[in-house]
């Protein structure tokens, strides 16, 4: 697990992956207004700043007993969810073009209480038309070691 760490941060600032343009669609937000509870009001363009987590379409096949993952070294399986925290610079406007791109931007180590804990942080950036920041999301991951 210590070698794994001491690759990812060898690697922070890297980009993992990248997504979109993807067009931020009146129909898929008045959806998700209604899925969350926002009230209907058709003289706003504004948007929920929670649907950028979810304009990256992941393609699950549901007669599938699996679950997509995202496999950042292939030695650290199985992680537990550390936390999320998202930072919105703007309002996000119904017709816009959204893109992500996905980096590495943490990979330390530290004791836990049975063992050791590797916590990795990927970055993902939600970038408009101009390629302006409108939205960040640090996303953590703490994966397990055996007991020493």
């Amino acid at each position: 697990m210590t070698q794994a760490v001491g690759r990812l941060a060898a690697r922070c600032g890297e980009l993992l992956s990248s997504w979109g343009p993807v067009a931020v669609d009146p129909i898929i937000v008045e959806r998700f207004r209604e899925a969350i509870g926002w009230p209907g009001d058709t003289t706003s363009t504004a948007v929920p700043p929670t649907i950028l987590i979810h304009l990256k379409e992941v393609r699950v096949n549901v007669h599938q007993d699996e679950r997509p993952r995202e496999v950042i070294d292939d030695t650290l399986v199985n992680p537990v969810n550390g936390g999320t925290r998202y930072e919105w610079m703007r309002l996000i406007e119904v017709g816009e073009t959204i893109k992500g791109q996905v980096r590495l931007h943490a990979a330390t180590m530290r004791e836990g209480r049975s063992g050791p804990l590797a916590i990795i942080v990927t970055e993902t950036r939600y970038l408009d038309a101009r390629d302006q920041v409108v939205a960040r999301m640090e996303k953590t991951m703490v994966y397990r070691g055996a007991a020493s």
